[in-house]
């Protein structure tokens, strides 16, 4: 091909987008670092973080390595770094490198530095990222090693287009049994389950917060919805737990409950975010906090509440729920999906629900998928329930948090990670 077409060509294969032209060099990196290299150059695509002797660093048989976003406060994160404290635990040689995530990069975490490979190598990235992101997955750096995927989902069927992303990994592991069911459906790879931890957020400087940050009455019974708009509201669903508390409690009570709905992110559902704060703004005894709150911050609101409630429509796992039912909090949850792996009637309150399609719009690879409608009427007289037998929610909540501690702590996960590194 003479010069000048080429150059045509590169011009014209640098308009695509950014991700194909990644995946495109990752595939070919696969095979030919070298040439992918020169390609990268070619497609205008960022240089790996990673530098390029990583393939010919020595190889320890005997360490762990957890790649994930260490530095991001997104979920796979938060799993990256609840999962890696707890292989710390085992007393393995362990290695935590950090994924880049532009723009992502706000948790002040500890991270290790590639100066040799691992015999096992424990990647918290999702298939969109492993086939796109200037990151480790094509790299030479993992022949030879046990490649381990641990993948979030929150449908009841995994993507087609997350399938290829399976050839790069030996083996996936998730966080609960309904992400396990969605995976194993999809692909031959062996799939094994490895809890998320689910860590207390301990309280440096107890305040009773009621009065002292949120201006709430003393005496009063709190509610907490919590949600990233990022997720996805169509699934979080913090219009059905406003709508249900909405009747549950008559807005002329000024003694009644209070529900605090939690929310940071609406990056992108600015629209779908204003019409959730203007329903908050509709109830004198409904308060919308729109924040990213410290860690601090978050445990003080937490303690703040009596009950947690989601009436989502499908969860991966469902942190938010069982940090609140491990701070001894009471839990109103649609009685789906991942939340169920720490969810019965004698620690929490399942609220019942029936399937339905998932439309287009509402949340990512759509077609086929269904999930949970909540049903309203059960969780307003469940709110109802709770909110006048406080004693009972008050024991509900003693028995989430011993279901917590006895299968999510980090002692308890690290006894997950020798069953499965053998």
């Amino acid at each position: 091909m003479r010069r000048p077409i080429r150059h045509a060509v590169a011009r014209g294969l640098r308009l695509a987008p950014i991700a194909p032209r990644r995946a495109c060099v990752n595939v070919v990196g696969l095979v030919a670092p070298r040439i992918a290299a020169r390609l990268a150059s070619v497609l205008d695509v960022p240089r790996s973080p990673w530098p390029s002797s990583l393939g010919r660093l020595p190889l320890r048989r005997d360490t762990v390595a957890v790649w994930g976003y260490l530095r991001s406060e997104i979920g796979l994160g938060t799993a990256a770094r609840g999962a890696l404290e707890a292989l710390r635990l085992t007393g393995r040689p362990t290695a935590g490198l950090d994924v880049p995530l532009p723009g992502r990069a706000n948790v002040d975490y500890p991270v290790d530095a590639p100066c040799f490979r691992a015999g096992t190598n424990v990647a918290f990235v999702n298939p969109p990222e492993i086939l796109t992101a200037e990151s480790f997955f094509p790299h030479r750096a993992l022949r030879d090693t046990r490649r381990v995927a641990n993948w979030a989902w929150e449908l009841s069927h995994l993507p087609r287009a997350w399938l290829p992303a399976a050839a790069f990994f030996d083996e996936v592991w998730v966080g609960s049994n309904f992400v396990a069911q969605a995976v194993a459906a999809s692909t031959a790879r062996k799939v094994e389950i490895l809890p998320n931890v689910v860590r207390e957020r301990k309280l440096t400087a107890r305040a009773t917060a009621r009065a002292a940050s949120l201006g709430l009455p003393e005496e009063a019974f709190v509610f907490l919805c919590a949600l990233d708009f990022a997720s996805y509201p169509a699934r979080k669903n913090p219009a059905g737990a406003i709508r249900a508390f909405v009747d549950a409690f008559p807005a002329t009570d000024p003694d009644g409950p209070w529900l605090i709905v939690k929310s940071h992110g609406a990056a992108t559902t600015d629209v779908v975010a204003a019409r959730i704060m203007e329903a908050c703004s509709g109830h004198p005894r409904v308060r919308a906090i729109h924040a990213v709150l410290s860690t601090q911050e978050m445990a003080l609101l937490q303690d703040a509440c009596d009950c947690i409630v989601s009436l989502h429509r499908s969860e991966g796992f469902g942190l938010n729920i069982a940090e609140c039912m491990l701070a001894g909090k009471a839990a109103i949850a649609t009685g789906y999906s991942g939340n169920m792996d720490f969810m019965d009637a004698a620690n929490s309150y399942p609220v019942g629900y029936k399937l339905v399609d998932v439309r287009d719009g509402e949340y990512p690879h759509h077609q086929g998928q269904v999930w949970a409608e909540p049903d309203h009427e059960e969780a307003v007289q469940l709110m109802r329930h709770v909110a006048s037998r406080r004693e009972e929610a008050r024991s509900r909540g003693e028995a989430a948090r011993a279901t917590i501690l006895a299968r999510f702590t980090s002692a308890v996960v690290a006894r997950d990670w020798e069953r499965l590194l053998g």
